[in-house]
Parts: C-alpha cells; sequence; structure tokens
C-alpha cells in the first residue's frame, strides 16, 4: 500500500503478508448411484476446491431421467450438506423412506457444492440408475391336487423391476388361514433364491412327504417373493382348496365259494374321503397268508380302477380257472385301495376260507355187494370216492347188456356209499344179468366223477333165478313115481333145470334113475319123467327142483336158484282112533283100544301116549307087558284100519289117586308124517282104597244085638266088600 499525504508527498510502499483470494466455486465430479439395498442407494462423487473444507454439498434427485428434481431427500445422510470436506465422498439416501414402492430405471442425482465464501459450484448429474424400493408382486396363484398323484402344483405369475435373483417364498395352511404351520421340506421347482421374473411359475409340493394321510377341504397357498434388494412383497393367497394324502380303507373282507359252482364271492368295505375313482387291488393265498401267488385272471365286480365307496362291495372270483382241482381250506383274500391321488392303503386280509374246485377222486370201484334175486327191482351196490364236500350220489344200473335206467338217488353227504339200493327199473328174472353199474357222485360245488363198472364180479352180477315151484310127483308104485318140474309162474321159460332127491342127496338122472352129478335139461325136455330104482315106501323120497342162469356161460354154482320145497309121491299121515279106555277090573292097569290106518300100509310108531289128569298137563304113559299091550314101534297100520292095545301101567306112573275124568291121548308116525292127536274119552282111575271113618258099636238095649255104624267112602261107589273083626281085649 503506498501513502500520498495532502502535500503530494508520496511515501514508500508497504506490502501485506500473502493472502489467498476465492472466488471460484467448488467443482463437483463423478457423479454416481447405485442402490445397495432394499431401500438405500449409495451416491458417490468428488469434491474440489479451494477451500478445502468448510463445504456445503446439496443432493437432488429425479425419477423421470432429469426432468424434474422432486423427488425427496430428506433422509440424505453422509457427506452432504454443510461442513464437507474436499476428496471422494459417499452419500447415503434411504429411498425406502423418502420413494418408497417405487421401480424406476431412470433415476438420477446431481451433486452441488457452495464453499466457504458462498461461491456456488454447478449440479453435476449421475448416469440413470435403477432404483427398488417396491416389493416383487406375486399373482395368479393357484393349488391343485392332480389326479394321480400325491403331489400339490402351485401356478403363479412373478413380476418386479428386478427381474433376476428373486426368492420366492412358500406357506401352507390347513386351517383356511388361521395358521401356517404345514411343513414345507418337500416342496421343488421355482421355489426359493435364484427365481426370475414371469408368468405360470410353478412349484410343486410332495405332500405325502410333509403331510401325509391327512384329508382337508380348508387347505390354503400363500405366495411372495423377496428381490435382490431385500424388498419383500406381499402374500398372494389361494382360495381353501382340498388336499387328499389319506389313504384309503378296506376293511370286513370276507369270501366264500357259492354252492353249487366255482365262484367265489368276495365282499368288503370301502371308505375314502375320494369317494370315487378308486383302484382296488386284490391278492389271494394259498397258504394262510405265507405267500399270495394264487392267480387271480378272472376277478370281476368291484375290482380295479373305478370303484366307489360303499359297504359290502362285491368281487367274485372262478376258482375252476386259476385254482383248478385243488381242494384247500387255507386260502386268504387280501385287498387294498389306491384312489385317485395315488394314496395306498394298507392291506386288509380275509379270515382263512375254504376252496373246493376238485372233482371227487375215486377210492374203490363200484360194485354189486350181493347177489340179486329173480323178481327184485333193485340191486344193492358199493363205491367210495375221496371227497372233502360230498353232496349228491346218483346210481345207475343196466341189465343184460342194455342201457343205463334211470338214476336212484343214494345216501347223500357222504363219499363212502355202503349197501346202497338201486332201482333196476325192471323186475328181474332167471336168465338176467348186471351188465354195468355206476356211480355218478357230485360235489356240494358240482364237481362231479363217474365211478363206473363195466365189468362187475361174476359172483354177484348173474341174477339167481326164482326158486322153482313144488314139482308134481305122482302115478307112484312101489319101485317108481313119475315128477314133472314146474317153472315159477314169475320166471322167465327157457331154463335149465336139475332134479333133487332130498333123502338119498342124489340127482334124477336123465334116464330116470338118481345119480350124484346133477343133470340140466330145460323144463320142455325133462317133460313127465318117471323115476325108476326107488325103494318102498315111495313116499320116503321127496324131489325137488332148481334152475340156473342161462346168461352165466361158466355155470357157476351161484347162478343157481335155491331148490324148490319139496314133493313126494302120495304119502298120507297115519290116524289113530280111541275106541274104549277103562280101567281093567281088579287090577291097577288101564286097557286102550284103538284102530290104526295108514293108507299106505306103512310102519308106523307111537311117538306120543300121555296121560292127563286136568287135560292140561300130560305125561307119557308106562307101557305094561304081559298083557296084551301091542307095544309102540313097528306097527302095521293097513288102508281099512288096524286094532291095536296100548296097556297102561298106571300103578307105575301114580299112587293113592282117585281121579273120575282121566284123559290118554296117542300120535302115530309113518317115518315121514306125524299123524293126528287122538284124546281118548275120559275115564275114572281108582288107585286108591276104600276108607272107612267114624266107626261106632252100642249093644241095643234089652237085646243082645249089638250095631256097628261106620261111613265108607271110595270113588267106586258099588260093589264093595267090608270086613269086619271084632277084638276082645280092646284090640
Amino acid at each position: 500500500i503506498l501513502g500520498t499525504d495532502r502535500f503530494g508527498n508520496i511515501g514508500s510502499f508497504a506490502s501485506s503478508n500473502n493472502f489467498t483470494v476465492d472466488s471460484k466455486g467448488p467443482v463437483v465430479s463423478a457423479v454416481s448411484a447405485v442402490q445397495i439395498d432394499s431401500s438405500n442407494v449409495t451416491i458417490n462423487y468428488t469434491l474440489s476446491d479451494l477451500t478445502a473444507s468448510g463445504n456445503f454439498v446439496d443432493v437432488e434427485i429425479s425419477s423421470n431421467g432429469g426432468s424434474t428434481w422432486v423427488v425427496p431427500t430428506s433422509s440424505l445422510t453422509g457427506n452432504v450438506g454443510v461442513g464437507q470436506s474436499v476428496g471422494n465422498k459417499t452419500i447415503t439416501w434411504n429411498a425406502g423412506v423418502d420413494f418408497s414402492g417405487q421401480s424406476q430405471s431412470d433415476m438420477r442425482v446431481r451433486v452441488s457444492a457452495r464453499d466457504y465464501f458462498a461461491n456456488q459450484g454447478a449440479f453435476v448429474q449421475s448416469s440413470n440408475f435403477i432404483l427398488d424400493t417396491a416389493g416383487p408382486v406375486v399373482s395368479n396363484i393357484s393349488a391343485i391336487q392332480n389326479i394321480g398323484s400325491t403331489n400339490l402344483v402351485v401356478t403363479y405369475d412373478l413380476s418386479d423391476q428386478t427381474t433376476s435373483s428373486l426368492n420366492v417364498e412358500l406357506q401352507i395352511s390347513e386351517d383356511g388361514g388361521s395358521s401356517w404351520v404345514v411343513p414345507t421340506t418337500s416342496v421343488i421347482g421355482e421355489v426359493g433364491v435364484g427365481q426370475t421374473t414371469g408368468n405360470g411359475k410353478t412349484i410343486t409340493w410332495m405332500a405325502d412327504t410333509d403331510f401325509d394321510g391327512i384329508y382337508s377341504n380348508t387347505m390354503q397357498v400363500r405366495v411372495r417373493a423377496i428381490d435382490s434388494f431385500s424388498n419383500q412383497g406381499d402374500f398372494a393367497t389361494t382360495a381353501n382348496f382340498t388336499l387328499d394324502t389319506a389313504n384309503p380303507t378296506i376293511s370286513n373282507v370276507t369270501a366264500n365259494q357259492t354252492v353249487g359252482s366255482d365262484s367265489v364271492v368276495i365282499h368288503y368295505d370301502l371308505s375314502d374321503d375320494s369317494s370315487t375313482n378308486i383302484l382296488v387291488q386284490l391278492d389271494i393265498s394259498s397258504n394262510n397268508g405265507s405267500s399270495w401267488s394264487v392267480a387271480t385272471s378272472t376277478l370281476a365286480g368291484n375290482i380295479g380302477g373305478g370303484q366307489t365307496n360303499g359297504v359290502n362291495k362285491t368281487i367274485t372270483w372262478n376258482a375252476d380257472v386259476d385254482f383248478n382241482n385243488q381242494d384247500l381250506g387255507t386260502l386268504k383274500i387280501r385287498a387294498r385301495a389306491i384312489d385317485k391321488f395315488t394314496n395306498q392303503g394298507n392291506y386288509a386280509q380275509s379270515a382263512s376260507f375254504a376252496v373246493d374246485s376238485k372233482n371227487p377222486e375215486l377210492v374203490t370201484v363200484s360194485e354189486l355187494s350181493s347177489q340179486p334175486q329173480g323178481g327184485d327191482t333193485s340191486v344193492i351196490i358199493n363205491g367210495s370216492f375221496t371227497e372233502t364236500n360230498p353232496a349228491t350220489n346218483s346210481l345207475y344200473i343196466a341189465v343184460s347188456g342194455g342201457a343205463y335206467g334211470s338214476a336212484t338217488i343214494g345216501t347223500g353227504n357222504t363219499a363212502v356209499l355202503n349197501n346202497q339200493v338201486v332201482d333196476t327199473n325192471t323186475t328181474l328174472q332167471g336168465n338176467d344179468y348186471i351188465s354195468k353199474l355206476k356211480i355218478v357222485e357230485t360235489d356240494l360245488y358240482n364237481h362231479s366223477l363217474i365211478n363206473e363198472n363195466i365189468s362187475p364180479t361174476s359172483v354177484y352180477k348173474y341174477v339167481k333165478p326164482y326158486t322153482p315151484a313144488v314139482p308134481t310127483v305122482d302115478n307112484s308104485t312101489t319101485t317108481t313115481v313119475d315128477i314133472v318140474v314146474n317153472k315159477n309162474s314169475s320166471e322167465v321159460s327157457g331154463l335149465e333145470y336139475a332134479i333133487f332127491e332130498n333123502t338119498t342127496g342124489k340127482y334124477v338122472q336123465a334116464d330116470g334113475t338118481l345119480g350124484n352129478n346133477a343133470v340140466w335139461q330145460t323144463g320142455a325136455t325133462w317133460a313127465t319123467l318117471t323115476v325108476v330104482g326107488l325103494s318102498s315106501p315111495v313116499s320116503q323120497y321127496v324131489f325137488k327142483t332148481k334152475s340156473r342162469n342161462s346168461s352165466d356161460v361158466s355155470h357157476a354154482v351161484s347162478s343157481e336158484s335155491s331148490l324148490s320145497s319139496g314133493a313126494s309121491a302120495g304119502n298120507t299121515a297115519p290116524t289113530i282112533t280111541v275106541n274104549s279106555v277103562s280101567q281093567t277090573s281088579g287090577n291097577n292097569y288101564v286097557t286102550i283100544n284103538y284102530s290104526g290106518t295108514d293108507l299106505e300100509a306103512n310102519s308106523v310108531n307111537l311117538t306120543t301116549y300121555q296121560y292127563s289128569l286136568n287135560n292140561v298137563d300130560w305125561y307119557t304113559m308106562t307101557e305094561k307087558s304081559g298083557v296084551g299091550s301091542n307095544g309102540v314101534n313097528n306097527l302095521i297100520f293097513s288102508p281099512t284100519g288096524t286094532a291095536y292095545n296100548f296097556a297102561w301101567n298106571a300103578a307105575a306112573d301114580l299112587s293113592n289117586v282117585e281121579n273120575a275124568v282121566v284123559r290118554i291121548r296117542l300120535l302115530a308116525n309113518d317115518t315121514l308124517l306125524d299123524g293126528n292127536l287122538a284124546i281118548g274119552p275120559t275115564f275114572a282111575l281108582d288107585l286108591r282104597a276104600p276108607q272107612i271113618t267114624n266107626v261106632s258099636a252100642s249093644q241095643n238095649s234089652a237085646s243082645r244085638q249089638v250095631t256097628i255104624e261106620y261111613d265108607l267112602a271110595d270113588l267106586t261107589s258099588t260093589n264093595l266088600s267090608v270086613v269086619l273083626d271084632i277084638s276082645p281085649d280092646n284090640g
């Protein structure tokens, strides 16, 4: 500074120290802005100025590429405002406070500074930057469990300014949104970190992993997203939907074979929340459940897909096809169901049951058990089978090479048939034979076996002929008789006969003699035959006949008839007529006079000679010899009658007896026949002495006469002799 006074005196300059003059505004450069998280934007800039400190930094923000700068900046922090120094600086703007819910791609920041000397610098702008303080938007959310799966498929649309690096969250509620605690560990798909925006995004939740065994119609799903700036969007929530991971239930499984068929009827109850379009699977075990390998190709009814809930559902199984020729009581059924969402229930088993798809098996061949007789209309047969469930038995007989007749229904519910009476459908005759027989056994389930015998045993197959009628024997002489064979009136004609003589045990020969061997000829050939060489009486010969079955060419004895009744030549029984019976006077025996008659004058014997005191009890009489009695053996009765006496020694059989109604009876036999029993008239038998009682004696008054009195009793009332003795000395 140079001073000049008023006088013009010029002084010398005086200089100050150096000092600074600043009239230039601060310079801002390198302005940039970037969002670093959900709310904050970092603004970087460089500040230069001669004045190194005490600067004021101002920031303005535009949301439209710099057209306007009206975005609030109240939340700025850092190197902004007063007291700023030069250098590389940073400001933080909390856009979540000043500019929340925004999503812009043309944001700008401009920064200016004013120094201590109020020098104002110019604004410097950043380039456009992206600002995102809006949460991602999830929309169009839906959830569905598809048929055939237990998975839940969630679809949604996702939009955000930030198109990538999004984190999608999913939550599930089972109670209509009251709580969101259902596990989601098994979700896959477009969920979690690293997701991008887009429509039709899908998430799959394996519900049977996290939420198995549940049925609910109040399920909800909600989804939200968080972008790379940690902006968290709102949840988008579905309406209530139905989820089914509960298994269907099969219960009350039963199985029984239907009587009369191979069909096994299986019943079960089916319950499921889905109620329709259920798959029912069934296995069969033949060993009480140890394995399940029995074929099931013929299952029909409520089996397979498309089943609905219900009780007493029915399946039929044809055991004849899938389990043929079996007879077991150790079968079991197991059944399970899979619903339309592939929820698979547990197997439910039936109790053990029996299946019989097997025909009866032959044990013993059907056979005759006895020989049929002429006149029979039935035969008796046996046969047996092995069969667990026997039901009916039909028995058939064929006669003499003919066809089988109608069936006879045998004993039911048995596999062992003994002594079954089978209708022959005809009356059997002596030339018939049983040519074949069969038993058809049918079990409870209509399986059958024919037990046929086309060659019955020869011992029984040939009908034993009718017993012939009694032959005719007549025209007897002392050594011959004529004989004619008579067939049974019901017997067929043309059979051969043999004639047997019973007394000698020999057979009539073709020449009429008797021989040891039977001769067989038809009745017509025998005609009327004279049997010769007999001994008298010829009535002793008894002739019988028998026939034989002409169909039995072996002529077995079993094919012969029984012998007929016997016939002999005109023998009549001897007869006795009792003429008189009386006790011989003065003796103790009885003389019986009788006549004996026999038309053949045969020698006869008295086989009965008895007495009775009461006509009830009879006793054999003792014969008295030496008084003209003719005995009891070898008496000859003539055709006109021969008189005989029999003396009964009554005193030998009885004693002290008096009876006025005694009877005797006699019977004779001519070695062939008994005669009549001849009873004689009643007679008196007196074997007791007269009885004198009540003897008294008194002298008559005034007399020398003594009167003796007594009682006399005897069966013989007259002609009695009384003897009297008198003792002078008291007897």
